[in-house]
């Protein structure tokens, strides 16, 4: 009897032991994450950032794993994108480039926080020989979804990560 009570209490503190380690485990995660969310909504707010695709999707067709280097490059007012374009062209530009490819001064941007998901909203508009309506929802850790419409083609998605513009 006196053996199986001490088991008990050994297990019993083991188990409590666990539980509580486990938690602060998840705390510091937490702690981690925020810090990371704070981290991007700097860069984002700095205006000098890069967005590299990892992934397409077109509107219509299958998904695409992206090989080269794919990004658009925010800079203070100015955007430069060179984006692989898989879709429907509805008004092309004779001998035109094939890709979703610009260069210009940002126009109506909104920026939006929102921090109980830890998720920033950037979107704005560029004047090309098109006009580009680009969305990013940003996640915490710098994981981007990107959204491109455009008057003269099918939008495009692209998922990629966003790093500091400085930096690369």
């Amino acid at each position: 009897m006196k053996r199986l009570l001490i088991v008990t209490f050994v297990i019993g503190f083991l188990a409590v032991i666990i539980i509580n380690s486990a938690g602060q485990e998840k705390q510091n995660r937490k702690e981690k994450n925020w810090e990371q969310y704070r981290k991007t909504e700097e860069m984002v707010e700095g205006g000098d950032f890069l967005f590299e695709a990892q992934y397409a999707f077109p509107y219509y067709g299958r998904n695409n794993y992206l090989t080269n280097s794919y990004f658009i490059r925010i800079s203070e007012d100015t955007a430069v994108a060179n984006l692989p374009f898989f879709g429907t062209t509805y008004n092309a530009k004779y001998g035109g480039n094939g890709g979703i490819k610009f260069s210009g001064d940002i126009e109506n941007v909104k920026y939006s926080k929102i921090p109980e998901k830890m998720r920033i909203r950037y979107s704005f508009e560029v004047r090309d020989y098109d006009l580009y309506n680009v969305m990013i929802d940003i996640n915490y850790n710098g994981n981007a979804t990107v959204r491109i419409i455009s008057k003269n083609r099918s939008h495009m998605s692209y998922q990629g990560y966003l790093t500091n513009y400085t930096d690369s």
